[in-house]
């Protein structure tokens, strides 16, 4: 059975409250080893971080991040909220949240 896990990203315009955009990478085309780094680059990349992403309400999977943004069309700004998420997949394309790294 193959498995792999990947970083998901998911892009939400807050001002509308609309879907904007999602993204998977493979975490080991990544140099993110642990949670402590996905934060950091969540915080550089996408702003402050409102909150944590947790599955079955005691799994830490991730982060909530936040920062203005202008849309690409015109000089308007809207509430641009980013997900990231560490997810494992199977061949079987299940998808669980489980904690890949240790507690740091």
């Amino acid at each position: 059975m193959n498995e792999t896990h990947v970083i998901r990203t998911s892009y939400v315009d807050r001002t509308r409250n609309l879907c904007i955009g999602e993204d998977t990478i493979p975490i080991d085309k990544t140099y993110i080893y642990s949670m402590s780094d996905l934060y950091k680059l969540g915080l550089r990349e996408y702003g402050r971080c409102i909150s944590k992403c947790y599955v079955d309400d005691s799994v830490h999977i991730g982060y909530v991040f936040q920062k203005r943004a202008k849309y690409e069309d015109t000089d308007e700004t809207y509430l641009q909220e980013t997900w990231l998420s560490v997810e494992h997949y199977t061949s079987e394309t299940t998808v669980t949240n489980l904690p890949l790294f240790e507690r740091v």
